[in-house]
Parts: structure tokens; C-alpha cells; sequence
């Protein structure tokens, strides 16, 4: 059990540094100042919203990875009670929990916006995830 506890905790220290190159990457100026978007963006702080991502949207590593590479500015989500409602409310327009996922693996910013932003649209999220 120990063995698989420290395997998990590889993979996802693996998975934090490879979201926090994949960012820095894209926004250099933002992670030599150690701020964007508002937040703190130290490695830790970058770490801490992966594990965020992967707990509050119960992904695999490989999922979160997919969603940093996709648009890197999901790392700076509110909260894990804002991917919550985010979550919630897509899943409630599109009508399953896979077909939010499907959809947030293009768009993942969709976990930044508000959750009135949301309701409602349906139909365009559905397009969206047949795609």
C-alpha cells in the first residue's frame, strides 16, 4: 500500500512540473514574476491546482495533463468549490458527466467562468463536444 502511495505521489509531483513548464512555456513574463491572472504562480501554487483539477473533477493524471495542455490558464481556477459549480452546471446542460469531460478537454477555461455563464447553453456545449 505504501509502495502505491508513493507512486501516486511520483506521478503527480510528474504531472505538476510538466503543467508548470507547459505554462511557463506559453507565459514566461508571468512565471518569472511568480503572479497571473491575480494568483501566485510559484511551482507549489501550480501544484496545488493540479491536485485541485485531479481531485474536484475526479480525473487520471494523464486527463489533467490534457486539459493544461489545452488551454494552461485552467491552473488558475478560484477554487475547488468554483470547479464544483463549474462542473455541475455543464454537466447539468450537457447531460452526463462524460460529455462535460469531452468538452472540457477542448475548452477547460470553461472551469473559470461563472456558473450562470453557463446555464443555459446547452446546446452549444453539446456542439461543442461533438467535435
Amino acid at each position: 500500500m505504501a509502495e502505491q502511495t508513493v507512486k501516486q505521489d511520483l506521478v503527480a509531483s510528474a504531472v505538476a512540473t510538466a503543467a508548470f513548464d507547459l505554462w511557463a512555456e506559453e507565459y514566461p513574463a508571468a512565471a518569472k514574476s511568480g503572479t497571473f491572472m491575480g494568483q501566485h504562480a510559484s511551482r507549489q501554487h501550480i501544484a496545488d491546482r493540479v491536485n485541485l483539477l485531479q481531485d474536484a473533477l475526479r480525473l487520471e493524471w494523464a486527463q489533467v495533463l490534457g486539459l493544461v495542455r489545452a488551454d494552461s490558464r485552467v491552473l488558475f481556477v478560484l477554487s475547488a468549490k468554483h470547479v464544483d459549480q463549474a462542473f455541475s452546471a455543464l454537466k447539468t446542460e450537457v447531460g452526463s458527466r462524460d460529455a462535460a469531460i469531452e468538452i472540457l478537454m477542448n475548452q477547460p477555461t470553461l472551469l473559470l467562468v461563472e456558473r450562470s455563464r453557463i446555464q443555459g447553453k446547452g446546446k452549444m456545449l453539446k456542439g461543442m463536444a461533438s467535435f
